[in-house]
């Protein structure tokens, strides 16, 4: 049974255009998206979002990363991040799953994100939404735009 939610799931996740995205993407500029994670406290599946958006002209209703499911679902990832780091064994590869697995989910929450509302709720271009994330990271004004341009090329 488990094998064929894991097959229905990256099924699933497969015809997500910001997961399709990310795959081409992410190997590419690994390191320097954990760089943003692990030094700014950056969220990569937010940094692949931006440059995805930015490359497809999409805008985005900024109001919508404020919602508190989609920064407890943040910070559960964090926290399996973290006990993961801690573990050995069978233990840290069942939690190396666990964590795709809600990184899959929170790509998914994104791309739904990224085409919602469409219900004529403001929507603003990525640079917009950007500003407003980096301000929530305390981070320098312009700082993610250079990155997330390279990202979008």
């Amino acid at each position: 049974m488990r094998v064929i939610m894991e097959r229905e799931f990256t099924n699933a996740l497969s015809n997500t255009p910001l997961w399709r995205f990310a795959l081409t993407v992410y190997p590419h500029h690994q390191q320097a998206l954990l760089a943003w994670q692990d030094e700014a406290g950056a969220n990569v599946n937010r940094l692949l979002l931006f440059a995805y958006c930015q490359r497809n002209r999409c805008n985005l209703a900024a109001d919508g990363f404020e919602s508190p499911a989609l920064n407890r679902l943040e910070e559960l990832i964090k926290r399996v991040r973290l006990v993961r780091k801690t573990q050995r064994g069978a233990a840290r590869v069942s939690l190396k799953s666990f964590e795709l697995e809600l990184e899959g989910l929170h790509l998914q929450l994104l791309d739904t994100l990224a085409q919602w509302p469409s219900d004529g709720t403001d929507r603003h271009p990525p640079d917009v939404v950007i500003t407003r994330y980096e301000v929530q990271l305390g981070i320098k004004k312009g700082a993610l735009a250079p990155f997330i341009a390279t990202l979008a090329n």
